[in-house]
């Protein structure tokens, strides 16, 4: 539906937390979304879980790549991804936070869906 050239990318569908090995394997990638559930009792704790997403990306990246790091907790703020990313990947400095479509409009900015990019 975006015009990719379905050719020239790759959806890879894996638990990433059972499957680095895997996932290291096709890399390493020049962008890493990372967009873990909100919602998902038992099986993402956020603020833990998310710092171990961090922690690997040196493993995963090409040199130059990027990271759209999304959240869409209330609970969290921008300055976790902010800081959690300067913590965990020091290596990457934040760009800018990208505006939210209509469809994710919040009466505070802060509580709403935060998509943050990285380099």
């Amino acid at each position: 539906m975006n015009g990719h050239d379905l050719g020239s990318v790759s959806f890879l569908a894996h638990d990433i937390f059972k499957s680095w090995g895997k996932i290291k394997k096709y890399g390493p990638y020049d962008i890493i979304v990372i967009d873990p559930p909100s919602f998902q009792k038992g099986s993402f704790a956020l603020t833990k879980d998310y710092k171990k997403i961090l922690r690997r990306l040196g493993d995963l990246m090409a040199e130059g790549g990027e990271v759209m790091a999304c959240v869409n907790s209330p609970t969290v703020t921008p300055n976790f991804l902010i800081e959690s990313m300067a913590e965990e990947a020091s290596q990457l400095t934040f760009v800018e936070r990208l505006d939210n479509p209509a469809e994710f409009a919040d009466i505070d900015p802060e509580a709403s869906l935060k998509v943050l990019l990285f380099k």
